[in-house]
C-alpha cells in the first residue's frame, strides 16, 4: 500500500518513520506500506523531512504528489479544511479510476473531528480523525516512546479498521471517540501534558525571584515531579493531593494569592483556578 504524507512536522515525521521502516500485521493479503512522497510548502522542507524519515520523495506540491492507498495530513488544525480541499481538486484531476478502491485519508489533530475532511469524504475517501496522545518534543526520542502511545481515533468505520490495524501492530493502544467529544476529549490531553511544562516553569521563575540558588532548582523541580508522578500513579490524583488546598488552608491561600497579584497577575490567577479545583478534589475526597 503507497502512503503519502502532507505535513512534516514532528508527528508527521515520527509516524512516517513508522511507515517506512515497519512491517505492520494488516492482513493475510494486505500489501506492505511503502512510504511515497513528502510535501511541505517548501521544498527545502520536505528534503530535510525525507533525510530525516530515511524514506520518501521530496515535494512542495500537492498537485506534484502521486496515487496512494492512504494519505496522511499532518498540518495545523487551521490548515486542514484547505490542505483537503486542495487534496480533493487533486485527486479528481488524478481520475476516479486512479485507484482500484477509495483511499484511506486521516488528519492528525486531537480537537477536531473527521468532518474537517467532508471535501473528501464526499468524493468517496474513508476518512478519520487520528490522534496520538505523546509529547512529540524530539524526534528520536519520540519515534521510540511511539509505540508504548495511546491513540484516539474517529471517523469511517473502514478507515478506523485500517487505522486500528496498523497502530495495534506497532504496539499503539487504540480507542474510539465520537466527534462531538473531540474538544473536551483534547482540553483533557492538554491538562495532563501539555500544562506541565508551563507549571514547571512557573515554578522556576518564582524560586528564581525568591532567591533560591541555581544548583538547588535545578534538583528542586526533578526531585518534586517525580514524587508527584509517583503519588498520583500510585494513589489516584485526588490521594496525592497536598499543599494548602488539600489542608484547606484557605488563609495561606489567599497570603499565597496577594503575593502573587503583586508580582504577577497572570500567575495570581492561574494560582486562584488552580486552588479553586484542588479544594474541591480535597473536599470530594472526604466524602
Amino acid at each position: 500500500m503507497k502512503v503519502n504524507l502532507i505535513g512534516a512536522g514532528k508527528l508527521g515525521k515520527v509516524v512516517a518513520y513508522w511507515v517506512a521502516h515497519s512491517s505492520p500485521a494488516l492482513g493475510q493479503n494486505a500489501a506492505p506500506l511503502v512510504l511515497q512522497d513528502v510535501c511541505t510548502r517548501s521544498l527545502e522542507s520536505a528534503q530535510h523531512a525525507v533525510q530525516i524519515i530515511k524514506a520518501g520523495h521530496a515535494t512542495s506540491s500537492i498537485t506534484q504528489m502521486q496515487v496512494a492507498d492512504v494519505w496522511m495530513l499532518a498540518v495545523s488544525d487551521s490548515q486542514i479544511a484547505p490542505v483537503a480541499q486542495a487534496l480533493a481538486l487533486h485527486l479528481q484531476n488524478l481520475g476516479q479510476n486512479a485507484t482500484n478502491q477509495p483511499p484511506i485519508i486521516c488528519h492528525f489533530s486531537g480537537a477536531l473531528a473527521s468532518d474537517q475532511l467532508q471535501v473528501l469524504t464526499d468524493r468517496g475517501a474513508y476518512c478519520a480523525s487520528v490522534h496520538p496522545i505523546l509529547s512529540f518534543a524530539q524526534f528520536e526520542m519520540a519515534v521510540q516512546q511511539f509505540q508504548h502511545a495511546i491513540c484516539a481515533l474517529e471517523g469511517h468505520p473502514k478507515a478506523l479498521e485500517f487505522f486500528n490495524a496498523l497502530l495495534s501492530s506497532w504496539g499503539v493502544q487504540c480507542f474510539e471517540v465520537q466527534a462531538e467529544n473531540k474538544l473536551l476529549y483534547h482540553a483533557a490531553a492538554v491538562f495532563a501534558t501539555n500544562f506541565l511544562p508551563v507549571l514547571a516553569h512557573t515554578a522556576l521563575q518564582l524560586w528564581q525571584t525568591s532567591g533560591v540558588p541555581t544548583e538547588i532548582r535545578q534538583n528542586l523541580l526533578p526531585a518534586l515531579l517525580n514524587n508527584a508522578t509517583r503519588n498520583i500513579l500510585a494513589l489516584g490524583p485526588q490521594a496525592a493531593l497536598t499543599g494548602p488546598a488539600a489542608r484547606q488552608d484557605l488563609e495561606l491561600i489567599q497570603k499565597q494569592l496577594a503575593a502573587l497579584q503583586n508580582l504577577n497577575p497572570e500567575i495570581a490567577n492561574a494560582y486562584e483556578s488552580l486552588s479553586t479545583l484542588a479544594l474541591n478534589m480535597a473536599q470530594a475526597l472526604k466524602k
